[in-house]
């Protein structure tokens, strides 16, 4: 469970897992509502950005904006103290914890390609 380390020490991201959308990284471990009609369309230009070649700057917005909702739902429901235990009670199979393995992955892999420390 290395990876539920690192998931939980990196800044909020959005996550998507089967059908729905999870905020995950530190004091963060909340399902989206859905209440935002820009998430999916969000979500979606990340992960087709994962493998195109774009600019670092194009990617720290494509990055942010994903960053940024995350946050938002954490500062609305409140920090939360004990994302490792938090996370138990979504109930994902061993299917879904790859899945969720696979983004933590290329979230960092994406983070070091376009240099994002540099933005932060």
């Amino acid at each position: 469970m290395n990876y539920l380390n690192k998931l939980f020490a990196q800044h909020p991201f959005i996550y998507h897992i089967g059908e729905k959308y999870y905020a995950f990284g530190a004091y963060t471990c909340y399902e989206c509502d859905m209440r935002s009609i820009t998430l999916k369309s969000r979500y979606k230009e990340y992960e087709q950005s994962i493998n195109e070649e774009i600019s670092d700057r194009d990617a720290w917005r494509i990055f942010h904006k994903l960053v940024f909702k995350a946050e938002c739902i954490r500062d609305e429901k409140g920090y939360c103290d004990k994302p490792q235990e938090e996370i138990k009670k979504f109930q994902f199979n061993d299917m879904e914890m790859q899945e969720l393995k696979v983004q933590i992955d290329n979230y960092i892999a994406y983070w070091k390609k376009h240099s994002l420390s540099s933005f932060v």
